[in-house]
């Protein structure tokens, strides 16, 4: 799940799937730029990914997001 805060100050969590992770935590979500939580992570970069294991193991790993354009990172 990535949670994100709309304009109105409103928390928003949604399920998402990472499509890469580097070895420094750096996580990668496919998104279309139209999306609400492309012009959120704009204007308010913070955020948290939480993952939740079938056995209930938990993860929350908070940090700033950015919308990344660059077109070789996006083919990889």
């Amino acid at each position: 799940m990535l949670a994100t805060v709309d304009s109105e100050a409103h928390p928003r969590v949604r399920p998402v799937s990472p499509v890469r992770v580097d070895p420094d935590f750096t996580v990668y979500i496919a998104n279309l730029a139209s999306y609400h939580k492309t012009s959120e992570i704009v204007d308010n970069p913070k955020v948290e990914l939480a993952y939740l294991a079938p056995g209930h193991d938990q993860l929350r790993i908070s940090g700033r997001a950015e919308v990344v354009s660059d077109e070789s990172t996006i083919a990889e």
